[in-house]
């Protein structure tokens, strides 16, 4: 094996070892930074829903000692299933895997968007999981669904006794991430080859080819041939011997 192949093969692994290193910190970290991104959204978007929205109804209920009038309260109920609609019109404009779900601490479904036909028994299992978390409002956690991986985040409005989730699929939410990754492999390939490339050609103008004028003068010398002159000078140790070698 040549020395510029061995040099070339020796350097090789450090550099693709440590670029590969950076890339999946990389990856990572922006893996990292979509979660977190997605967390803020959901949990924000549902929050504001509830405080703008939801909690504003029930104070005027309230403040007009209506909360015990059964149409009044129905009528206020009906205002907030629309604005979910429309909330959910927005946030599947950006996450088409979203679910926006409305239900009762009894076992209703009053609100479950988009529509389906097992809500019912979905919903159950729905209820069961947010009620063992119902002391950590808007706070992002993970179900299981029918081989469906989400992450939810969910309030419990108690004068009403709404549960109200907001979900997306897990599949969704990792989609940038790969996207990320596969960029980041793909750049860190072509940055090795060129690595790779440099060095070979580095090793092969600054090293081998002053070694081989070397090597063809010793032969010269050995056959009491008449020297030939090396043709590459580099300005380094191995330069100054090519002179040395020349006036011989």
């Amino acid at each position: 094996m040549r020395l510029q192949t061995k040099l070339a093969l020796g350097i090789l692994p450090i550099v693709a070892v440590a670029i590969l290193g950076l890339g999946y910190w990389s990856v990572k970290t922006a893996q990292g930074a979509l979660e977190e991104a997605t967390r803020v959204y959901m949990t924000s978007t549902l929050m504001s829903f509830v405080q703008n929205e939801v909690q504003p109804r029930e104070q005027l209920l309230k403040e007009y000692n209506l909360q015990t009038v059964p149409s009044y309260v129905e009528q206020y109920k009906h205002e907030v299933d629309k604005l979910a609609g429309t909330l959910y019109s927005l946030i599947v404009r950006k996450y088409t895997s979203a679910q926006l779900m409305i239900l009762t601490l009894d076992g209703d479904v009053r609100l479950w968007l988009p529509e389906r036909e097992d809500r019912a028994e979905i919903a159950r299992i729905w209820r069961d999981t947010v009620k063992e978390n119902v002391e950590s409002d808007y706070t992002i956690h993970h179900i299981a669904l029918s081989g469906e991986k989400r992450n939810y985040t969910s309030a419990v409005f108690q004068p009403w006794k709404w549960i109200l989730i907001l979900s997306i699929g897990d599949d969704e939410l990792n989609i940038p991430g790969k996207r990320i990754q596969i960029a980041t492999l793909l750049a860190a390939g072509i940055t090795i080859v060129f690595i790779f490339a440099y060095i070979f050609l580095f090793f092969r103008k600054f090293v081998i080819q002053p070694i081989s004028g070397l090597k063809n003068i010793i032969s010269a010398i050995e056959n009491h041939e008449r020297t030939p002159r090396a043709t590459e000078h580099t300005h380094d140790e191995l330069g100054e011997l090519t002179m040395d070698m020349d006036k011989l």
